[in-house]
């Protein structure tokens, strides 16, 4: 497999682990606050459904922690592809 198929496939599992961290969520309830965050390692998406004023309903990104997150995503697929083509031309 050539450097480009092996960029390309680890950006697209990259992308998939990021939005696959979407499923990991933390709720924090404290009085006047209901906040759930979502993201894995970083928490890169907020979902407040109560605050001091009432009910919202307001989402919220946080475009630094997303774009690390990917990068770490990106990092991890990286090396499995790499290490699965390793392993896969030393069976052949």
């Amino acid at each position: 497999m050539n450097i480009k198929r092996i960029v390309i496939c680890s950006l697209v599992l990259g992308m998939i682990f990021t939005l696959a961290s979407l499923a990991r969520y933390e709720r924090v309830n404290v009085p006047d606050l209901t906040l759930t965050r979502h993201g894995f390692p970083l928490v890169w998406l907020l979902h407040q459904t109560m605050s001091i004023s009432g009910p919202v309903d307001v989402w919220s990104f946080k475009w630094t922690n997303l774009l690390l997150d990917l990068a770490f995503w990106y990092l991890i697929s990286t090396l499995l592809v790499y290490a699965w083509c390793k392993f896969k031309l030393n069976n052949q």
